[in-house]
């Protein structure tokens, strides 16, 4: 617990603007959303698998998020990310993110590579299916990971909408 709490410590006081040398995900999180939730063992085993060859960003686009809420939550759900906060949305909509949990990847030049869901095991808010039958995110990591060619492409995200009240 001790390594993972500095490794923590050391990502949250990390750079995120920094030019990132290896590809980039950004994963929009709200620590209320059920499907957020759902999808953070699936996040854990793509960190693990990935190892250092990715960087992680947690951004958490809620104006009720905290540095303290958005700690405590990767820390129950044992993710080791950069933590950004926009409370105002303004990352978000950048990137055009409407729900959570959406993730936007970027390759190490930093040109952005995807837009869209983890995987398409949520048909609908409420709606599954038995289990996913395409996992974009594991996908676009391996191509990047091995330096494949790819066209950008983006998929709709299911989730919890963005509170978007002034």
């Amino acid at each position: 617990m001790t390594k993972r709490l500095l490794l923590f410590v050391m990502l949250f006081f990390g750079t995120v603007c920094a030019q990132a040398q290896k590809p980039t995900v950004f994963v929009f999180f709200a620590e209320t959303c059920p499907i957020c939730q759902y999808y953070t063992p699936k996040l854990r085993d793509l960190q693990l698998k990935f190892g250092d060859e990715v960087r992680w960003v947690a951004v958490f686009p809620n104006k009720l998020s905290s540095d303290t809420s958005a700690i405590n939550f990767l820390l129950r759900h044992d993710l080791a990310m950069v933590i950004r906060l926009d409370p105002k949305q303004v990352f978000s909509r950048v990137y055009g993110i409407e729900v959570t949990p959406e993730v936007v990847v970027k390759d190490a030049k930093g040109h952005m590579r995807y837009k869209g869901r983890i995987d398409d095991f949520y048909i609908a808010p409420g709606k599954k299916r038995n289990r996913a039958t395409t996992n974009e995110l594991e996908l676009v990591l391996e191509r990047l990971v091995k330096k494949q060619e790819f066209n950008f492409f983006a998929t709709q995200a299911v989730g919890c909408l963005l509170n978007t009240a002034p």
